[in-house]
């Protein structure tokens, strides 16, 4: 993963290093807390709402200026009073019944990230030794498991009624979660859960057969010779980039020697490129640069906007050096406001009646039937394509 408040440290910072020489020792992990809110995901997120935010006294019309000031400073801290006690149960050991989606080998080549997922469909990533190795390799998606770990990460956001990601007429929460150092251990058979995840376009793996082969997140590469990813590393998107990022990795490292692309990442006001300029012919070569640019990646900002990262997208592959060759920009994000869904349709239209580049977007997570419908209308009119993939699905 993209590691910790930093996606692209935490897994790494918690490795334990070992030599070939001496056997691996299972972590020290302890055993899993009590508290009743801690079971499961969804017991926490259960609690972590009931965890009510301050009101803001300023709002008052009837305030002074110095009485405005006063509640504002007054609200302030109390904000900052209420992340603190939402974010408290980081550092505790807690053991999760979850459903294994995917796996991969961890980057630094010790030991495995596993993608797993709550019976409500919460990601949530761990990370195990390599002395699980044997367990590991015969997990088949579906699988439910008992995860114990501590709970280094998580990321906790309350969606209020009417909220543009929230199609529920009740308070509602977005939730993901990292465990490290974790172990893990196939549930006692007969073991179920409540509610069957989905998997969307994934096939269920049958015991005893080989595991399925994992659907290309781009399968439009194949079409196109100059390729602009734009990534959205705002914090909401802390739980899907241990997904995104090793498979953008794996698909420029693929790509054919001619063809070219540049990768952004945009989070609040800020947007960084590599490469700062045009594009780079892809390749293992770049596709190491590309790695280590991303592990640098610093998720945070709020709602953020897409638009300005689209419009230099769009300039780089509208330059006269790529005439005749078929051109892409592919968005990845977990959403967007409507003011920006809006304002992006508009700019995009100016250019509908000669499109030189197709604009595909790929959505994570949970989202509203309006999103999802602006955002596919956005791709039709650039002939592009959305893929929604919900949560921790690979």
């Amino acid at each position: 993963m993209f590691r910790s408040l930093h996606p692209c440290l935490l897994l790494m910072i918690l490795t334990t290093a070992t030599t070939a020489a001496e056997p691996e020792s299972p972590p020290t992990i302890g055993k899993p807390e009590t508290v009743a809110h801690l079971a499961s995901p969804e017991a926490l997120v259960d609690h972590l709402l009931s965890i009510k935010p301050p009101k803001d006294g300023s709002k008052n019309t009837d305030l002074r200026n110095e009485e405005r000031k006063e509640a504002e400073e007054a609200y302030k801290q109390a904000m900052a009073a209420w992340q603190k006690k939402l974010q408290q149960y980081k550092g505790r050991t807690v053991s999760w019944l979850l459903v294994v989606v995917d796996y991969k080998p961890a980057d630094n080549g010790d030991g495995y990230d596993l993608q797993l997922q709550s019976t409500s469909d919460y990601p949530v990533t761990i990370q195990v030794g390599p002395g699980q190795q044997d367990l590991v390799e015969t997990l088949e998606p579906e699988s439910i498991v008992r995860a114990t770990g501590v709970l280094q990460d998580y990321i906790f956001e309350r969606l209020s009624k009417g909220d543009l990601f929230n199609d529920n007429d009740v308070v509602s929460a977005r939730f993901g979660a990292l465990l490290a150092p974790a172990r893990v251990a196939l549930a006692k058979p007969g073991a179920t859960l409540p509610k069957a995840p989905t998997h969307g376009e994934s096939t269920p793996a049958t015991s005893g057969k080989p595991r399925p082969a994992r659907k290309r997140l781009f399968p439009w590469l194949d079409h196109a010779e100059a390729v602009v990813f734009i990534l959205d590393t705002s914090a909401s998107m802390q739980p899907h980039l241990a997904a995104i990022g090793p498979t953008i990795v794996e698909a420029v490292r693929a790509m054919p020697a001619e063809k070219q692309f540049s990768v952004m990442l945009y989070s609040g006001s800020k947007l960084a490129a590599r490469p700062a300029r045009g594009l780079w012919p892809s390749g293992k070569e770049k596709a190491g640069l590309l790695a280590a640019f991303l592990k640098q990646a610093r998720p945070g900002g709020r709602r953020t906007d897409p638009i300005p990262a689209v419009r230099r997208a769009l300039r780089i592959l509208d330059d006269e050096s790529l005439a005749g060759k078929r051109r892409a920009v592919v968005l990845l994000t977990d959403g967007m406001v409507a003011m920006h869904t809006q304002v992006l349709k508009a700019n995009l239209a100016t250019r509908n009646a000669d499109p030189k580049a197709a604009i595909h977007v790929h959505l994570r997570g949970k989202a509203s039937k309006k999103l999802l419908a602006r955002l596919q209308q956005i791709a039709e009119e650039n002939n592009g394509t959305l893929r929604h993939e919900n949560a921790a699905q690979r």
